[in-house]
């Protein structure tokens, strides 16, 4: 899986991001978060916005679960963190073909 760096967006954003270049194998960790992210969304989460090489994901801050004098960004951050470690995009299913006519 490509490496990813997670900034601050907002004080309501995080977006993940897995490079720089439109590449299949960065699609896949895209999608394969996002699907992680809506299957078994963390407290606050509000929603996933994939690019082409990044994810940005909302959440609502006063909803995330934190230490008294942690920001809520610092906790998203480690929740997904710790996300990304257990990933596997390979897993993703295959994609479906449609024709329109």
């Amino acid at each position: 899986m490509p490496a990813a760096s997670i900034a601050v967006m907002t004080e309501t954003a995080m977006v993940v991001r897995f490079g720089d270049t439109i590449d299949p194998a960065i699609a896949d960790a895209i999608h394969a978060l996002a699907l992680s992210l809506e299957g078994d969304p963390f407290p606050g989460f509000v929603e996933a916005s994939p690019g082409f090489a990044t994810l940005a994901v909302f959440f609502d801050p006063d909803a995330v679960p934190r230490d008294r004098d942690e920001p809520p960004a610092a906790t998203v951050q480690r929740l997904l963190e710790a996300r990304l470690s257990g990933l596997d995009p390979s897993a993703l299913a295959d994609p479906r073909i449609v024709e329109i006519p």
